[in-house]
Formats: structure tokens, C-alpha cells, sequence
């Protein structure tokens, strides 16, 4: 089982990011990288682009995917504590409709932040992480639990941590 890979689709589904018959672009080529680009196979991308440290499509030349729709961003980068810089610009993305972010420490990393001015869907990795864990226990369990459960633990989670946010301002 691969409970990564179901919770990135119910990641992408639940913030409406659609990849079928659309230019994807993944940002790493890891294990997360990898179930990316399974998923938005398995979901009918048209295309799908992995943004790598060497490989054909770089850090230095990743802006020449001027059809990019959605980007997925598997890499650390934007994880707490180095949250200022997003692991690459979205200027030039003209046609972008979604980003997903794997990150989900903080909720709202550079990235999704420059998704939000642009006005385009966008999606952190909490929601992955508890769908992952919700498709993980069903299997351990050997008992199916209702979809609306990953929602109901991914509020608790948002309020938690607002709550601990407010304690500091």
C-alpha cells in the first residue's frame, strides 16, 4: 500500500486543483516527488515536469514551462524554520490555476502565499498528512472510516494551532 498516494488525491481533490488534461510541474524528484508524478498519471495529467537540483529541468531553467496549469511542490523547502524563501517563483506562470505545497509546517509557506496573490487555488500538506494517516488506519484496522473524518481532524488541527499562534502574539 502507498497511503501517501491516496492522500494526495484527496489533497488536490478537496481544494479543487484538477491535473486531468492539464501541464503539471513537481518540484523534487524524492519518495513525495515520486508519488506526485503517480498521481497526476493516474489522474490524467497531460503532461507532467519534475523540477530537480540536475536534472533536465532545473532550478535554472524551470521558468521555460510557460504552460505549467498546477505545481506541486514535494521539496522541504519553506518547512519551518526556513519559511522566507518559496523553492520557486510563480511570475510567468501564466496559465497556473493550482499549487499544492507537501509542507505543512507552517500551513501558509511562501509558496501558497504567492499562490493566494495570484489568485489561484492552493493547498497545504496537512491535509495529505491526516488523509494519509485517515487511509493508513482503515487498512490497520481492517475497518473503513467515513471520508469526513480527515476533515473533521484537519479542523481540530487548525484550531490547535491557532490557539497556540495566539498565546504568542
Amino acid at each position: 500500500y502507498n497511503t501517501d498516494f491516496y492522500g494526495m488525491v484527496y489533497m488536490l481533490s478537496s481544494a479543487g486543483i484538477v491535473v486531468k488534461d492539464k501541464s503539471v510541474m513537481v518540484l523534487g524528484s524524492g519518495g513525495t516527488g515520486r508519488t506526485a508524478v503517480a498521481v497526476c498519471k493516474h489522474l490524467g495529467a497531460k503532461k507532467v515536469v519534475v523540477v530537480s537540483r540536475s536534472g533536465d529541468v532545473n532550478y535554472s531553467n524551470y521558468k521555460e514551462q510557460k504552460d505549467v496549469q498546477v505545481i506541486i511542490n514535494t521539496t522541504p523547502v519553506g518547512t519551518y524554520p526556513n519559511t522566507l524563501n518559496p523553492p520557486i517563483d510563480l511570475d510567468g506562470f501564466d496559465f497556473l490555476e493550482g499549487v499544492a505545497d507537501a509542507t505543512y509546517n507552517p500551513f501558509m509557506t511562501k509558496l501558497l502565499f504567492l499562490a493566494k496573490q495570484k489568485g489561484v487555488k492552493y493547498t497545504n500538506g496537512l491535509t495529505m498528512l491526516v488523509a494519509q494517516a485517515k487511509y493508513a488506519m482503515d487498512i490497520f484496522l481492517d475497518k473503513k472510516l467515513d471520508d469526513d473524518y480527515i476533515k473533521k481532524v484537519y479542523n481540530r488541527f487548525q484550531l490547535f494551532i491557532s490557539k497556540i499562534v495566539n498565546l504568542y502574539l
